[in-house]
């Protein structure tokens, strides 16, 4: 599976915090702070990995869905036609269209990854959900690595990322982040294909 390019967030530190909304100078915590503000790093990168990959998966979800939907209603269509006989000199044709999108569904399998995806949405939110419920005060290294063996876990499961999907991801959660500077938006030329490659 090849790995989704998330990119680092912010620098920590000063006035700099996270949108989670804690800086490393109002907690107290036993560790030194060079060692705590890199957990606190970690923390962030494993919760913004889950925030984009939330994304990408629901991305996926929608589009398997309109194709099924599409197929299902071109067989519909087509059927409702056949019966009516209302193109009965067109019924080779109308046979070949409905022929077609059955392939199609059956090839890419559109309602099974349809599923998939919004399994692998679904454990991304859990993931950072389970993050963001533990206080700053509790964080320790071994949480941080059973966080990113879930990570590991979930990214097992994923099937080939797209670049230009996980790039308009990215750049949504930068604004809905606050810091819409912090990667470019794919070109609308970018976005019509970022389903396909």
């Amino acid at each position: 599976t090849t790995k989704k390019v998330v990119r680092s967030p912010l620098p920590l530190g000063g006035n700099t915090g996270t949108t989670v909304g804690m800086s490393t100078s109002t907690v107290e915590h036993e560790a030194s702070p060079e060692a705590y503000e890199t957990g606190w790093r970690q923390r962030w990168e494993l919760v913004n990995w889950a925030r984009i990959t939330f994304r990408y998966h629901r991305k996926r979800q929608r589009f398997f869905d309109v194709c099924d939907k599409l197929v299902q209603a071109t067989a519909l269509t087509g059927g409702v036609l056949v019966a009516g006989k209302a193109l009965a000199d067109h019924l080779p044709l109308l046979g070949s269209v409905i022929a077609f999108s059955g392939l199609m569904a059956l090839l890419f399998g559109f309602s099974e990854r349809r599923q998939s995806y919004k399994e692998l949405a679904e454990q991304a939110m859990a993931l950072q959900g389970e993050i963001v419920a533990v206080p700053a005060a509790e964080l320790t290294p071994a949480r941080l690595a059973q966080w990113d063996a879930r990570r590991c876990a979930i990214d097992l499961k994923e099937p080939p990322n797209l670049k230009t999907l996980v790039a308009m991801c990215e750049w949504e959660q930068a604004v809905a982040d606050g810091h819409p500077e912090h990667c470019a938006r794919p070109t609308w030329w970018q976005q019509a294909y970022m389903h396909f490659v």
